[in-house]
C-alpha cells in the first residue's frame, strides 16, 4: 500500500504545482489585458530598450544569486548532502507563484519541491525562514558597499567610504563562511588512538556521513596527574626544567629516560641511559630499568583512564608508537 499511497501523493503535488502556475498565467494574462491599451501606445526609444533589456539581465542574475542562496542555506541545515541541481531548480521553478496575489505560494511551492527530495518538513521550513531573513540584510549590505561610492552621500559618513566597503564586504565574508560551517552529524561510537613515541598525543576519531572527523589535540603538554607517593615525586623531578610537569614528560622516548634518571636519584646512581637501552636492560631483568617500565606503564594506564572518561570512545582506545610496542613487550 505504500507505494500506491506515495504515488498519489506525488500526483496531488504536481496537480498543485500546475494549479499554481496556471493560475499565475492568468493572473499576468489579466494584468497585461488591463493594460494593454498603455502598451500599444508605448514607443520604446533605444536607451529604453537597453535599460529594459539591463533590467532583465539583472533580474536574472539576481534569480540565479537567490536560487544559490537558498541551496546554501538548505544544505547547511540539512545532514545530508543535497542534490544541487533539484534544490536550485526547486527555487528558480517555484518563482513564477509570486506572481499570484499575496507572494506566499512560491513558498509552498518550493517546500513542496524540496520535500520530493526527502527533506524534511522542519528544515525546509527553518531554511525558509532563513532566507526571508537573508533578503533585507542582503539589501542593508548592498546598499552599505553601495553608499560609499554615492557622492554627496560620502562625505557625511563617520568611516572613510573605503573602509566602510572594507568592513561591509568583511561581514559577507564572514557571514557566508558561518552559515557553511556546522558540526558535522555523528554515526557512530568514538575511537582514541593514543600516540606514545617520540612525543606523546592523542587522536579521538568521530565518524560523520562526510568521512572521518579528527579534531586537533597537544595532549601531551598537558600536566601529569599522578596517584602514588613516588609518583608524586617523580612528577617533582621531571617538572623541574619546565616548570611543571606534562604527560610527556614521562610517556615519550626522552621521558623513559627522565624516570630511568629519577629512579637512579632516588637509589643515588647518578648514570643515565638511552630510551632504547634501558628497554634491553629491562628485558635482561635489570632492577633499575625494569622499575622505570613498570612506572611508565602504571602512569599510561592512569593517563589513558582519564582521556577514556572525556573522550568516551565506546568503539575502543588504539596505543601507536614505538615507546608504546617497547612498553607491550
Amino acid at each position: 500500500m505504500e507505494p500506491a499511497q506515495t504515488s498519489t501523493s506525488q500526483r496531488l503535488v504536481r496537480r498543485i504545482g500546475q494549479a499554481i502556475a496556471i493560475l499565475a498565467l492568468l493572473y499576468l494574462g489579466k494584468e497585461l489585458y488591463q493594460q494593454w491599451g498603455g502598451i500599444q501606445s508605448w514607443r520604446p526609444t533605444a536607451q529604453q530598450v537597453i535599460a529594459v533589456a539591463a533590467a532583465a539581465l539583472c533580474y536574472g542574475v539576481a534569480q540565479v544569486l537567490l536560487a544559490q542562496n537558498w541551496v546554501t542555506i538548505l544544505q547547511a541545515l540539512s545532514d545530508a548532502t543535497l542534490p544541487r541541481g533539484p534544490v536550485f531548480l526547486s527555487h528558480t521553478r517555484s518563482q513564477i507563484a509570486k506572481y499570484l496575489p499575496g507572494n506566499v505560494l512560491h513558498v509552498v511551492g518550493r517546500h513542496l519541491y524540496v520535500k520530493k527530495l526527502g527533506v524534511p518538513h522542519g528544515v525546509v521550513a527553518r531554511a525558509a525562514v532563513l532566507e526571508l531573513a537573508s533578503l533585507p540584510t542582503a539589501a542593508v549590505l548592498a546598499v552599505g558597499v553601495a553608499v560609499p561610492f554615492a557622492g554627496g552621500i560620502a562625505g557625511q559618513l563617520p568611516l572613510p567610504p573605503s573602509l566602510l566597503t572594507l568592513l561591509v564586504l568583511l561581514m559577507m565574508l564572514v557571514g557566508s563562511m558561518l552559515l557553511r560551517w556546522r558540526l558535522p552529524a555523528l554515526t557512530g561510537p568514538a575511537s582514541l588512538v593514543i600516540g606514545v613515541g617520540t612525543g606523546f598525543n592523542i587522536a579521538p576519531v568521530f565518524d560523520t556521513p562526510q568521512g572521518h572527523l579528527v579534531p586537533p589535540s597537544e595532549s601531551g603538554h598537558v600536566t601529569l596527574s599522578t596517584r602514588s607517593g613516588e609518583h608524586d615525586r617523580l612528577s617533582d623531578f621531571v617538572g623541574q626544567k619546565h616548570g611543571f610537569p606534562s604527560v610527556e614528560d614521562v610517556l615519550s622516548g626522552r621521558g623513559i629516560e627522565n624516570v630511568y634518571r629519577f629512579w637512579g636519584q632516588e637509589a643515588g646512581d647518578p648514570t643515565s641511559m638511552s630510551a632504547q637501552d634501558i628497554m634491553t636492560a629491562c628485558a635482561d631483568g635489570d632492577p633499575r630499568a625494569r622499575k622505570t617500565v613498570q612506572s611508565c606503564v602504571e602512569i599510561l594506564g592512569n593517563v589513558a583512564g582519564n582521556l577514556a572518561l572525556i573522550q568516551l570512545p565506546y568503539n575502543g582506545i588504539f596505543l601507536v608508537g614505538g615507546v608504546a610496542r617497547a612498553l607491550s613487550a
